[in-house]
């Protein structure tokens, strides 16, 4: 049986011998060395596997359900991942079909190293969890992540979807942190007055309502010139 299942393979790799990508912290079913892809000489070490003529150490991925042997249905999804990505047919269908390395199946129909609910789009991360929200930059956040700050510590979203020079993160566009701290100026009043707070126009003294810029005085009558 193995001898003709092993000519069956070579026939099927032949007609598509080509690497198909899946996400780090996810296994794919024939990615022996966790290149992030299938190829025919991957497939052949699971069979050579199989008929006892290599040790399972060199393709632990080939062994989805752990039970220490290589199977048919594991080389026929092995195939499946090299015709079709991992993705396709030989995907997991659920925590069953996944090993004990990488227990959890993602919504992907891959196997990955905790609970996951939501693949990001560079397929890299897959969150759920502690971490259940795919950020922009393709990481899982404990919130809902439009902007990840130029520090990589903080992503922003929900109420607060701006980040500031500052690293954190604010309800509004944020150019100029004020120098007390509380307030980020942006947008429609990008420029941080004595007081904290943020006015339309460059600010450096208070005169009432308004706010006198640099070059202006504050008059008697509360306006500036």
């Amino acid at each position: 049986m193995w001898r003709c299942l092993f000519k069956t393979i070579v026939g099927l790799v032949g007609i598509a011998a080509v690497g198909i990508p899946t996400g780090t912290g996810a296994v794919c079913v024939g990615d022996c060395n966790t290149d992030n892809t299938v190829t025919v000489d991957e497939i052949l070490e699971m069979v050579n596997i199989a008929l006892g003529n290599a040790q399972l150490s060199t393709c632990m991925p080939g062994d989805t359900n752990g039970d220490g042997n290589i199977t048919v249905d594991e080389i026929l999804a092995a195939v499946s991942n090299a015709l079709n990505g991992c993705g396709g047919t030989g995907g997991c269908q659920s925590n069953s079909d996944c090993s004990a390395s990488y227990p959890y199946c993602g919504p992907d129909g891959n196997c990955w190293t905790q609970p996951c609910a939501d693949v990001c789009s560079g397929g890299t991360s897959c969150c759920g969890g502690d971490y259940p929200y795919c950020g922009p930059d393709g990481n899982c956040w404990n919130v809902p992540c439009a902007d990840v700050c130029s520090s990589g510590t903080k992503c922003c979203g929900g109420d607060y979807p701006y980040c500031g020079p500052d690293g954190n993160c604010w309800t509004q566009p944020c150019a100029d942190v004020c120098g007390g701290g509380t307030s980020c100026c942006g947008g429609d009043y990008p420029h941080c007055g004595p007081d904290g707070n943020c006015w339309n126009v460059p600010c450096s003294t208070l005169c009432g309502d308004t706010c006198c810029g640099p070059t202006e005085q504050c008059q008697a009558n509360e306006t500036c010139s």
